[in-house]
C-alpha cells in the first residue's frame, strides 16, 4: 500500500538542523493539525499502534536540504519512508526532530492522508512529494 496524496504543512518555529539532527516520521490517527502544536508531546497521544510499526516512527533516510539561489527556495527531501509487514490504520503522518524527549522534540511537518489507510500484512510506503517534504522561500 502506498500513500501518494501527501501535502505536508510546515512548522518552523524552532531552530532545527535538518541534516544533522535525527528527523523521524510517525503515523497518527484522529489528529487534527493545529498551529499551536509545537512538540511531539502535543501529538504523541494520537500515534498509531500495530504490527510492523514501532512507537516513535522511523528515522528518515537519504535526507537532503538544498538551496536554489535563483528561486530563493530551500528544499528538504528524503527517501520514501516504509513500514514492512504492516497491519494498522493511520490517517496522517507527522515529521519531527527527535531529541529523545517528547516535550523537546520539535514538530516540523504534518500531512493528512485524506482518509484512513489500513494495510494488512503489507508494505506501507509514504511517498514523499517529488518537490521534497517541504520547501521554504526566503527573501
Amino acid at each position: 500500500m502506498t500513500v501518494t496524496n501527501t501535502e505536508f504543512h510546515l512548522n518552523l518555529k524552532h531552530g532545527v538542523d535538518l541534516l544533522t539532527d535525527t528527523i523521524k516520521v510517525a503515523l497518527v490517527a484522529s489528529y487534527t493539525f493545529d498551529d499551536t502544536d509545537e512538540f511531539w508531546s502535543d501529538v504523541s497521544s494520537t500515534e498509531i499502534t500495530g504490527t510492523g510499526y514501532t512507537a516513535g516512527g522511523v528515522t528518515l533516510s537519504s535526507v537532503t536540504a538544498s538551496y536554489n539561489s535563483g528561486t530563493k527556495v530551500w528544499t528538504f527531501d528524503c527517501a520514501n519512508p516504509t513500514w514492512t509487514t504492516a497491519t494498522f490504520t493511520a490517517d496522517g503522518a507527522v515529521v519531527y526532530q527527535s531529541t529523545g524527549t517528547d516535550s523537546t522534540s520539535v514538530l516540523l511537518a504534518y500531512t493528512d492522508f485524506g482518509g484512513s489507510q489500513s494495510p494488512v500484512a503489507d508494505t506501507f510506503t509514504l511517498t514523499v512529494p517529488s518537490g521534497g517534504i517541504f520547501t521554504r522561500t526566503v527573501s
